[in-house]
C-alpha cells in the first residue's frame, strides 16, 4: 500500500526561509504569484522523494523534514548529503562521448534549460528513455553512484522507499513544458517574494488564477 505523507517541510529554504507543506490523503495545491517559488518547492519535493540526491545536493536548505502517517520522521540534513555532488560529471566526461549523439544532445538540451551539470542517474533515465542496449555502461554508472551514495544517503534512501512503496514523478506546469521537460530554477526571478506564505488549499483555482501547480502521489 501507498504511504500516506503529512507534512513536507524545509527549513532555511535560499537561507532565509521555512515551508511547510501539510498533505490530504497525499494530495497538494499550491497557489502563489510568479516567481513566489512554487516550481522551487515541487522541485525539491520530488528530489527528496525519488532520492536524487544529486540535483538535491545543490538545493539551498539546511534540512528536510517528511512525516508519514504511523512513522517516525524522516530528517535529511544537507550537510550529509553535500558528497552527492560528485554524482555529477563534467561536460568533457569520457561517459558522454561513448554515448550515442542522440542520448547526448538530450542531456546537453535539458542541462542547459536547467543551468544545471549533468547527473549520472540523468544519464540512465536517458538511456532507459531511448532504449539504449549497452547494458554494460548503465552498469558501470550505478556501481559509480553507490560508491559515492555513503551511509547516510542509503539510510535516507531506505526509509523514504519503504514508506513511500510507489515510484514518483515531476511534470512542470503547462509554460514549461512547451520548453520540454525539466528542471527550471526560479532563483534566477531577481524579485523573489521571500514572505509569501505558502499553503494547501482545497476550492477550485478559477481560470484567471496567475499560476497553479499540483503535487500528488499516485501508485506507479
Amino acid at each position: 500500500m501507498i504511504g500516506q505523507l503529512m507534512c513536507f517541510s524545509i527549513y532555511d529554504l535560499w537561507g532565509e526561509k521555512e515551508v511547510h507543506l501539510k498533505f490530504h490523503n497525499n494530495n497538494l495545491i499550491l497557489v502563489g504569484e510568479n516567481g513566489s517559488g512554487k516550481t522551487t518547492i515541487l522541485r525539491i519535493l520530488y528530489e527528496t522523494l525519488a532520492c536524487k540526491w544529486a540535483m538535491l545536493s545543490v538545493e539551498e536548505f539546511s534540512r528536510i523534514e517528511l512525516i508519514f502517517a504511523e512513522e517516525k520522521p524522516i530528517t535529511i540534513l544537507k550537510s550529509k548529503i553535500k558528497d552527492a555532488k560528485e554524482l555529477f560529471i563534467d561536460s568533457g566526461s569520457s561517459i558522454l562521448r561513448e554515448l550515442p549523439p542522440i542520448v547526448r544532445r538530450s542531456l546537453m538540451e535539458r542541462s542547459n534549460i536547467s543551468g544545471r551539470d549533468i547527473s549520472y542517474d540523468q544519464i540512465i533515465e536517458t538511456l532507459a528513455e531511448y532504449d539504449y542496449p549497452d547494458k554494460e555502461l548503465t552498469a558501470q554508472i550505478e556501481e559509480k553512484m553507490a560508491a559515492v551514495e555513503k551511509r547516510a544517503l542509503a539510510e535516507y534512501t531506505t526509509a523514504i522507499k519503504s514508506r513511500l512503496n510507489c515510484s514518483i514523478i515531476y511534470l512542470p506546469t503547462y509554460r514549461r513544458v512547451e520548453k520540454r521537460i525539466g528542471y527550471v530554477n526560479e532563483r534566477d526571478y531577481q524579485h523573489r517574494r521571500s514572505n509569501y506564505n505558502y499553503r494547501m488549499t482545497k476550492r477550485y483555482i478559477s481560470s484567471n488564477s496567475q499560476s497553479s501547480s499540483i503535487a500528488a502521489l499516485k501508485k506507479w
